[in-house]
């Protein structure tokens, strides 16, 4: 069905310690992508690979295509999907910045079925600090805040005040009012604006990354 594969493979069971947990919901996230009948692999999971930048960096660089999904707590699971690769700087004390067509989407929590977030195209852009440095802000001379930001700063993964955290489980995630689809229930801030998590500043539970493919 749909051409999955999974590490370890399981089929049409909920739980397994996945973020996506069902064949029903694999089959909606597989749709949002637009990639037709696509091998999905597993190539990095948080209580396998632990949190560590380095390990999470030799999992998925040099792969195209990213399948992001985040567990917050019992009730919150989303993610986002990265149609390219997790490039970091040849110099690990640099930045990479790119432009790469992201999107957003929640499981359950912030809406009641699988949703699918687009966002505006000057926010899909992803940035990658080498093992060494951080992701800033406000440029070059900004304060350091993360390992990596997905969507221009939706998503922050290693995020601290400074940055970046000692782990990646340390996340930052929202979206703007405007660009949440019809139907959101999760937490706003005083503008309006939403996250996918149960608060916008929150500790990941398990992060997975597949790797999807149309061969």
């Amino acid at each position: 069905m749909y051409g999955l594969k999974y590490e370890p493979f399981f089929s049409g069971v909920a739980g397994g310690g996945f973020v996506i947990e069902t064949d029903d919901e694999w089959g909606k996230v597989v749709d949002m992508t637009g990639k037709p009948s696509p091998t999905v692999t597993l190539i990095y999971k948080s209580s396998r690979d632990t949190f560590e930048y380095p390990s999470f960096l030799n999992k998925v660089t040099g792969k195209s295509g990213l399948l992001f999904a985040l567990r917050h707590g019992d009730t919150h699971r989303f993610g986002a999907f990265i149609n390219g690769p997790i490039t970091p700087p040849a110099d690990p004390a640099k930045t990479n910045g790119y432009k790469v067509p992201v999107f957003f989407f929640s499981l359950s929590g912030a809406y009641d079925a699988p949703t699918k977030i687009e966002i505006h195209e000057e926010r899909q852009r992803v940035r990658v600090a080498g093992t060494q440095g951080a992701v800033k802000v406000k440029g070059d001379n900004g304060e350091p805040l993360a390992n990596v930001a997905i969507g221009k700063g939706y998503l922050w993964l290693g995020f601290a005040q400074p940055g970046p955290a000692a782990d990646l489980s340390r996340c930052q995630q929202w979206i703007k009012k405007e660009q949440l689809p019809a139907g959101f229930s999760g937490e706003r801030d005083k503008d309006g604006d939403g996250t996918l998590a149960q608060s916008d500043n929150f500790t990941c539970d398990q992060m997975e990354v597949y790797h999807v493919q149309v061969k």
